[in-house]
């Protein structure tokens, strides 16, 4: 039956509605490295809104959509959104030459691991629902995050109640890749990979089953020497609705799996080296054994 396919608008207009709101009526202090962070949020956001709508209406080529997004990556860097400084088990590194490349390589690709999940109803909304809220209490007194997370969220509930199963509306490359950006910038400015005791390991255990499932699709695509673009019906939800589990129970299970993920790094925020090494090591060894088990 007839289905609005560019439903992420309800929450796209959430989002500039509660940015409008604070704007004007708390008039927030602004600095000059938050204002240059802030258009840059705001200019990429809006080219990613044309590319995924465009993409929703002429279905674009991947190369083409890879392209774009490399640009608003690098977009990005340049208004200060860059990571320039990794910590893994309580020792830093200095990125130095490789930090623009490598922040272009995870924003692109977080965007494209949201977009991957949305692929049965509630599924993709849930999990950023989930990854987002948990972005939010890390720092709740952050500027940025009261301006543009409270607005997102708000029309993601909303979103979801239209796009539960069984969906009534979907979300759209406009919506998809629109969540994928703003956790992938978030995931830089509030998580980070040097501030939080998991170190580098923080924004990869709370986008947990985006990016496992995109690393699981990549490794089988190559595997079979199959495209890494060419869409498949082999990716985590996939298998677990081909096990005979209900549409509705394969998603919960997999926002429950991204919230055991999401409370591992807001506890372990306060924690030491030694214990975020322990949880690092063991769910390493976990994500390690479930890849050999699905490949």
């Amino acid at each position: 039956k007839p289905m609005l396919e560019m439903g992420g608008l309800i929450f796209i207009i959430g989002y500039f509605s509660n940015l409008l709101f604070v704007l004007f009526t708390h008039n927030p202090e602004i600095n000059t490295p938050l204002l240059n962070k802030l258009i840059g949020i705001m200019g990429g956001g809006i080219a990613i809104i044309l590319l995924g709508a465009l993409d929703d209406l002429l279905n674009l080529r991947p190369a083409t959509k890879f392209l774009v997004e490399c640009v608003i990556a690098l977009f990005l860097c340049k208004c200060g959104i860059i990571v320039d400084q990794l910590s893994f088990i309580g020792y830093p590194l200095e990125l130095g030459a490789i930090s623009i490349p490598f922040t272009i390589i995870w924003i692109v690709g977080i965007i494209n691991a949201v977009n991957m999940m949305d692929g049965l109803d509630g599924l993709s909304g849930g999990i950023c629902l989930i990854i987002l809220s948990s972005i939010a209490v890390q720092q709740p007194s952050n500027v940025l995050v009261n301006l543009l997370i409270p607005g997102l969220l708000g029309g993601l509930v909303i979103f979801l109640f239209y796009n539960w199963y069984p969906a009534k509306i979907f979300m759209g490359d406009i919506g998809s890749l629109f969540l994928g950006y703003h956790i992938a910038i978030f995931s830089i400015i509030v998580v980070g990979f040097d501030s939080h005791p998991l170190g580098a390991m923080a924004p990869i255990f709370l986008l947990g089953l985006p990016i496992f499932d995109t690393l699981l699709a990549m490794l089988r695509r190559a595997r079979n020497r199959k495209p890494i673009f060419k869409a498949d019906k082999m990716h985590v939800h996939h298998q677990l609705l081909s096990l005979g589990l209900k549409h509705s129970t394969v998603v919960k299970i997999l926002c429950f799996v991204n919230l055991i993920f999401a409370i591992i790094v807001y506890f372990s925020k306060d924690k030491n080296t030694e214990s975020s090494t322990v949880i690092i090591i063991g769910t390493t060894i976990l994500i390690i054994f479930l890849i050999s088990q699905l490949l």
